[in-house]
């Protein structure tokens, strides 16, 4: 019997509710992998990123299988590696196990980095703080153990000059393994990171020559409005990681027309439930304004869609559409939700509204809509020409 293990959800829509994880993803973490700086290895001719495919003859698939035949290697053993020289082209090494593998351990000292105004920590960022650097010590007895190859999960690949990671000390080669004192894959981190844009967060990073950082950041208040469809928040931040996972096998399953209606109306009713937490936290000021946007932006978002194929650029018009209509229920005089309102008023008090109130509160409800739409447009044009 598998128990998940409770956790907080990364939904920033949902940051109260538990979810369980069992530690699987829909995809296959393949055998690249990075060397560290006093790693034998790298004399031998294996490089950063390069992928491991066979050990003497013996196929490695993924890098859970080369995590375990690492401990079995000697002194002599063949690897074949396929190193990719460009998007189109690699070529196959053969390398030989060097004699001396044995490998010193690095620092234990943990370099400590930030770019807040305060550098006393509040006791929640402390806690964080105490638990990465477990996570960063386990890590690194790891990278010991294993020879000086660690697999490319969470490795920089590129940094930008002027970034936040960049001004936090961090290079191309360095291996994020934590953020919040949490161990984190590659795919979470994103997702740890929007739970709480505006808080600060606590990375823990392996760096190239296998010591150990602590990284204590605060992203810019305007990070959101950099974000497109894609939720490209690595490349906000000011970084790439390496791509180390190929999708797992696709089924596909057919169902009947009344199956595909009840999924469908799911899906529909968690859409909606989605875009009313949505609307709270704009009205709570949990979310910027900034976020709401116009006809460019429905443009700019169709068209990424559709970029991605038929099957999701409908999903996105679903998902707009009901977004549009529970935006048209609103009990906003002039919309249908706001007619719907003036209904329930007149049927309470048994009478019609009079032609001035009416007309008064439909010029505040046009007032409104005018405000609204002026927001979207402004922004806009603000993200067309930032």
């Amino acid at each position: 019997m598998v128990r998940p293990e409770r956790k907080v959800s990364t939904n920033p829509l949902e940051k109260d509710q538990p979810v369980g994880r069992i530690g699987i993803m829909p995809a296959i973490e393949l055998p690249i992998v990075v060397v560290s700086a006093t790693s034998a290895f790298l004399a031998s001719g294996l490089k950063n990123f390069d992928e491991i495919v066979s050990i003497n003859d013996q196929k490695i698939d993924s890098a859970a299988s080369l995590l375990l035949a690492i401990r079995h290697l000697a002194p002599g053993d063949r690897l074949k590696v396929k190193r990719t020289l460009s998007q189109d082209k690699a070529e196959e090494v053969s390398i030989v196990v060097p004699e001396h593998l044995r490998m010193d351990a690095p620092s234990a000292q943990v370099v400590m980095t930030h770019n807040l105004a305060d550098a006393n920590f509040p006791g929640d960022i402390e806690e964080k703080i105490t638990k990465t650097k477990a996570i960063l010590k386990s890590e690194q007895d790891l990278l010991v153990a294993q020879l000086g190859i660690a697999p490319a999960m969470g490795v920089i690949s590129e940094i930008k000059a002027d970034s936040v990671m960049a001004r936090l000390g961090f290079n191309q080669g360095d291996r994020i393994v934590a953020v919040d004192g949490e161990a984190v894959t590659s795919s979470q981190l994103p997702q740890t990171i929007l739970h709480n844009p505006f808080a600060a967060h606590v990375m823990g990073v392996i760096k190239a020559d296998g010591s150990m950082a602590v990284g204590v950041l605060s992203l810019p208040q305007n990070i959101t409005d950099k974000m497109g469809l894609d939720a490209d928040l690595l490349s906000v931040i000011g970084f790439s990681m390496a791509q180390v996972y190929k999708p797992g096998q696709m089924i596909d399953r057919t169902v009947s027309p009344i199956e595909a209606l009840k999924r469908a109306c799911l899906q529909t009713a968690d859409i909606a439930v989605m875009t009313g937490k949505s609307l709270l936290m704009l009205v709570k000021n949990e979310a910027p304004t900034s976020q709401i946007g116009g006809p460019i932006m429905l443009f700019d978002i169709a068209q990424k869609a559709a970029q991605k194929g038929l099957a999701y650029y409908v999903f996105i018009m679903c998902l707009l559409s009901v977004n549009l209509g529970l935006l048209n229920l609103l009990p906003i005089p002039a919309l249908d939700g706001g007619h719907l309102l003036l209904f329930g008023v007149e049927a309470v008090q048994r009478k019609p509204l009079t032609v001035k109130t009416r007309a008064i509160v439909t010029q505040i409800g046009v007032t409104l809509l005018l405000l609204m739409m002026a927001l979207a447009l402004f922004n806009d044009l603000s993200r067309l020409f930032r």
